[in-house]
């Protein structure tokens, strides 16, 4: 291009600086008239169909531009961007690959490259790109930032936080990065520090439902319902689409005990009724509560609209499943599989329902398929050994030998304290400012009780950091008993470190309960008695004890096989495939628990 064309160029760079979308492609057009080979002037024309929304003009741009000269790095790492707005993320990552293959030192390219792997969770990878960065430039924020989102995924928590904060030392006013850091705060259970670094972030120009959702919950974190209430309506009003924040909110609600709680759930998926997802997320906010027919009624309806949604027959079988409508839930759960081609995603409510209905039989082949494909869900191997127990087939013994897998500890006093008796004295102090809520969640076990609303393992108190120290011994002395067999589901994993992964506590008042269940994603579970009520000594009835082998939906034949009367101080270890419960309470003092899973890891 000659002098004339090259200020032209200029110009419309400009233009599209300042958003002046169509000043700039005037330009551009009238300058391909004249040239029509000018590849900076369809780059910058690419780059302006691209942020006018149309996509496909944008991608047709930038491949010409590519035809003619296929080594620009910058049209590469433009044409990457793309497909990661449009979603072809695969097709970005090549894009970033190819623009650095010819020039490694490309920054944009190495920058939306980490970027893009952190979305795919990548993210070894994605610390790779974002330690290349660091090692031309330490002082680069963006990548202090991307090093930080890489370590979160990998649940390195203080790595992560320590990379964040470098990058805020390097760029003070950086909102972005203050938002990250406040998120990862809020995982940590370090609430106060967390609402501290999004309102800077809000100074800092950061605005959107994200943040708005990272306040809420960091609200939650303080026990500032209220106000966590009122970010989340504000929230939910101007983005009736936003899922997470309707499901919040109709959670805070509910645990708080409104009546109400669901009101702007049913508002958001009365105005979006198309919006599968939505409906299927607020007909599980609804069978939470137990309301399974107005749960069922939401599901009916969304499928006069969307007929044929395997999703939304999962979604109606699981609500049947849990009202007790078993052949229902079957059929539901078959439609499915029938729509969807294939019973993967419908095979855990096939599953569910035919066993209920007492077809081991004919449940067992899905089972032990899905066991091939998730080896470690314990909820699989419950299945199974149900199966074993319904068939007669000494499997289940093997897999449910009570007498060596359910194992009871005393807990020994931590340093500073001269009794458990002392000890569990405080921490019931510790939990009671915990327990802030006046009834369940929606999405757990209990009934007519409390549950902690963060993670116990992060809380800093030091009364909850000596009673984590004090569970090392027990749990060393029941692996140390189990010992080793690669074809059990239990003893096959007693190899490597050993790891809490999760730990609450539960208050359960009176007619308060457990429905039968297990724990998918553990190894080991658990139950340590903090307070135990009079009434369980008795022994009257059993109420209050943990029972086991009874499954959560009724199976022809199969009840609870052992019960464990609690004891304040007592420890109960076990593995998280075994199913349990809680028989009901009767009186009107409360018991107070905590429970925690354990998993292994390669050392």
């Amino acid at each position: 291009m000659d002098r004339n064309s090259l200020a032209a160029l200029q110009q419309a760079a400009n233009l599209f600086a300042q958003d002046d979308l169509d000043g700039a492609e005037v330009i551009c057009q009238k300058l391909l008239i004249e040239v029509p080979q000018a590849v900076d002037a369809q780059h910058l024309l690419a780059l302006i169909k691209k942020k006018q929304g149309l996509s496909s003009e944008a991608e047709a741009l930038f491949q010409n531009c590519l035809n003619l000269q296929p080594g620009r790095a910058d049209i590469q790492a433009n044409l990457g961007n793309l497909y990661k707005s449009m979603g072809n993320l695969e097709q970005a990552e090549r894009q970033y690959q190819k623009a650095l293959h010819h020039d490694s030192s490309f920054r944009p390219a190495r920058l939306g490259l980490a970027r893009l792997l952190c979305e795919m969770g990548e993210y070894d990878a994605a610390e790779q790109q974002a330690l290349a960065l660091l090692d031309k430039n330490r002082a680069d924020a963006e990548a202090w930032v991307n090093l930080g989102v890489s370590q979160r995924g990998r649940e390195h928590y203080a790595e992560a936080e320590e990379a964040y904060l470098k990058a805020i030392a390097l760029k003070p006013a950086y909102g972005v990065a203050r938002h990250n850091l406040g998120a990862l705060l809020i995982q940590i259970n370090r609430p106060e520090d967390a609402l501290s670094q999004l309102e800077l972030a809000m100074t800092h120009g950061v605005t959107g439902p994200e943040i708005d959702f990272n306040r809420a919950s960091a609200l939650v974190g303080l026990n500032q319902f209220e106000d966590a209430s009122l970010v989340l309506s504000k929230l939910v009003t101007s983005f009736p689409q936003n899922i997470e924040a309707l499901e919040l909110l109709a959670k805070i609600r509910y645990m708080r005990g409104e009546d109400d709680f669901a009101q702007e759930f049913a508002d958001a998926a009365k105005q979006l009724p198309s919006n599968i997802e939505l409906q299927i997320r607020y007909a599980r906010i609804l069978q939470g509560a137990d309301l399974y027919e107005t749960a069922e009624k939401v599901l009916l309806d969304a499928l006069t609209i969307n007929p044929a949604v395997p999703d939304l027959y999962c979604a109606l079988a699981a609500v049947r499943q849990l009202a007790g409508k078993y052949e229902e839930a079957l059929t539901s759960a078959q439609k499915a599989a029938e729509l969807e081609g294939n019973v993967i995603r419908s095979a855990d409510l096939v599953i569910d329902a035919m066993m209920a209905l007492g077809r081991a039989q004919e449940a067992l082949p899905i089972i032990q398929e899905a066991r091939q494909r998730s080896p470690l869900n314990q909820w699989y191997v419950a299945m199974e050994a149900t199966a074993a127990r319904m068939l007669g087939d000494s499997l289940y013994e093997n897999y449910y030998n009570y007498d060596d897998f359910v194992q009871r500890f005393e807990l020994q006093p931590p340093t500073g304290w001269l009794s458990m008796e002392a000890f569990n004295a405080d921490l019931i102090t510790v939990l009671k400012q915990r327990h802030q809520f006046d009834t369940r969640p929606l999405d757990q076990s209990l009934r007519h009780g409390t549950q902690t609303h963060t993670s116990l393992l992060t809380d800093p108190d030091p009364v909850l950091k000596a009673f984590l120290d004090c569970l090392k011994k027990p749990i060393a002395e029941y692996r140390d008993k189990l010992g080793n067999d690669s074809s059990h589901p239990l003893l096959a994993r007693n190899k490597g470190r050993d790891e809490i992964i999760g730990c609450w506590s539960v208050l359960l008042h009176q007619e308060g309960y457990h429905v039968n269940h297990v724990h998918p994603e553990g190894w080991l579970s658990s139950a340590y008695y903090v307070a135990t009520p009079p009434e369980i000594e008795s022994g009257e009835n059993k109420a209050g004890w943990i029972k086991f082998g009874e499954p959560r939906f009724p199976v022809p034949g199969v009840t609870a096989e052992k019960f464990i009367k609690p004891k304040a101080g007592t420890l109960v270890l076990f593995p998280s495939y075994m199913w349990h419960g809680t028989v009901p309470i009767q009186g009107d003092e409360p018991r107070m628990t905590i429970a925690f899973d354990v998993v292994t890891r390669p050392d």
